[in-house]
């Protein structure tokens, strides 16, 4: 699992300062699941265009879904974890 490099900046340090605790686990979940979700399109050897194509999703939509700031609703997860056979939402007590 490669999520790359870390960047330090005084600048950026300054501007995530101001970024409340809820917005940063937002922003790092949302991240994490557009990740997840590249990690799956690769793990099944396709092209992004290979699984909009599956979804009947324009490719220019698959990469806003991976530039990790999309705000995906629930039908829509159902829809990628159907087509990609993973599991992205987890329901606490499921088994």
């Amino acid at each position: 699992m490669n999520m790359g490099q870390e960047y330090s900046s005084s600048i950026l340090g300054e501007l995530l300062s101001e970024v409340s605790p809820k917005v940063s686990e937002k922003t790092r979940t949302r991240m994490l699941l557009a990740w997840r979700i590249e990690d799956a399109i690769k793990g099944k050897g396709w092209r992004k265009v290979d699984f909009a194509r599956a979804l009947g999703k324009r490719h220019s939509l698959v990469t806003k879904w991976l530039s990790g700031t999309y705000n995906f609703n629930i039908e829509l997860l159902f829809d990628i974890e159907s087509v990609l056979g993973v599991k992205l939402i987890v329901v606490e007590g499921e088994s």
